[in-house]
């Protein structure tokens, strides 16, 4: 089947993929009433985003502990708190993010048709929907799933725009890339590489008009928050006053426990006397820097450590739906199938495998430069998605069978081996 030669615009859904939304929901509403935390238990990252919701759903005013804050983006906390204030109730956020969840495999799907017959991209909807961590973070009072949906978006138009040179896809794909930003400030390094990406395959005469829609669409979404953080903080925050802590604790505190923040004794006491976030971000990033000047080294001998955190598939702690195992078999499997699509379809002239790459660049060059936290690679499961159902554009013939079947039993094999790692 040759690649991009379906129309991106028709939106006509099948029916199966219909029952597969149905179900999937559904099923999410299941998993909900049996498993799904208390909100009275949320700690970390968790709570501030409830507090943070239910500040706007109570006064409209992004806060935390009564306190006008920019610790975090506020593209989550306003979705959820605008949710809480129309229904007036904070589990209505959680079966919204179902249901968004589950409606925003339809730009996969819609990528997926241009490669794939439409039972073979139902298929990978399916297998998207049922992936255990796509319910974990839907679950999950954080950001992870918006930023994953406004990603796919992104993907979306981009992927358009590659294929019809068309500037509203362009500027589509821009938008979504801006909120996604407002979402998680480190989505700068995949838009970023994405956005260069582009300017270099359409040539010189294009980038001047690229580069415009790109930077007004990116300015004019993220410039209300930015006036909002001048008028509060007198600053200028373009994301947020957590940049400090996070590359503190990617270099800094290194090896400390992740789940929480740990200053070292002397940062600790020199913290507890600053009041604003802003002079404890100014702070954090100092020290950091101070640090980095003294031990440069640590700004190379820790990324290989950062890369195996992110990519590793022996993740117990976080995903204990791989039955038992310490090996993550769902992840070991998509990520096996994800790269045989991509090899496989290596020389084609395929967009999906172009804008797969460049994304996938940016999201390790900010592990490199931050911490890959098994969690933060959550955004790329839609593209390995994809990438795997590349696996099935033609029939597999019997080599690639055999090389299937292979990598199905060694997975099952390691993930065996895992039952048995204390």
């Amino acid at each position: 089947m040759n690649s991009d030669q379906y129309n991106l615009t028709s939106l006509r859904v099948p029916t199966v993929l219909l029952l597969i939304w149905a179900g999937s929901f559904a099923a999410r509403l299941v998993y909900w009433w049996f498993l799904i935390q208390p909100f009275h238990e949320l700690s970390g990252d968790a709570l501030f985003y409830y507090d943070a919701a239910h500040s706007i759903a109570e006064s409209l005013s992004y806060s935390s502990g009564g306190i006008l804050t920019a610790s975090k983006p506020p593209a989550y906390p306003v979705f959820a708190g605008l949710i809480w204030k129309f229904f007036g109730d904070e589990k209505a956020v959680i079966l919204l993010q179902y249901l968004f969840g589950v409606l925003s495999s339809l730009p996969l799907y819609l990528i997926a048709r241009n490669y794939l017959n439409e039972n073979k991209a139902s298929l990978v909807v399916l297998a998207y929907l049922i992936y255990p961590t796509t319910w974990f973070w839907e679950s999950a009072f954080m950001s992870e799933s918006l930023y994953v949906w406004l990603n796919n978006l992104f993907l979306f138009y981009i992927h358009r725009y590659m294929i019809k040179k068309n500037d509203l896809g362009l500027a589509a794909g821009s938008f979504w890339g801006a909120v996604s930003f407002l979402t998680r400030p480190s989505a700068i390094f995949p838009l970023g590489i994405v956005f260069l990406s582009l300017i270099y395959q359409n040539g010189f005469k294009r980038a001047h008009k690229i580069a415009a829609i790109w930077c007004c669409i990116f300015l004019f979404v993220i410039s209300p928050w930015i006036l909002r953080n001048y008028i509060v903080f007198s600053k200028f925050i373009p994301a947020s006053n957590s940049a400090g802590v996070t590359l503190y604790t990617s270099y800094v505190s290194w090896g400390y426990d992740m789940s929480i923040v740990n200053y070292l004794p002397e940062d600790r006491i020199t913290m507890a006397s600053l009041d604003s976030e802003t002079e404890k971000n100014k702070f954090l990033l100092k020290r950091t820097l101070h640090y980095l000047q003294k031990n440069p080294q640590k700004i190379f001998t820790l990324i290989p450590t950062k890369l195996k955190d992110y990519v590793h598939p022996f993740n117990g702690r976080w995903y204990p739906l791989s039955l038992g195992s310490k090996f993550n078999l769902f992840y070991g499997l998509l990520g096996s199938f994800a790269v045989l699509g991509f090899w496989w379809n290596r020389k084609a002239n395929n967009n999906l495998l172009k804008l797969s790459f460049y994304f996938i660049i940016g999201a390790i060059i900010s592990v490199v430069i931050f911490h890959g936290e098994i969690r933060y690679r959550f955004v790329l499961n839609p593209i390995l998605f994809l990438l795997a159902g590349l696996c099935f554009v033609d029939q597999p013939s019997p080599e690639k069978k055999k090389i299937i079947t292979t990598m199905i039993l060694l997975n099952l094999s390691v993930w065996g081996i895992g039952l048995t790692i204390p």
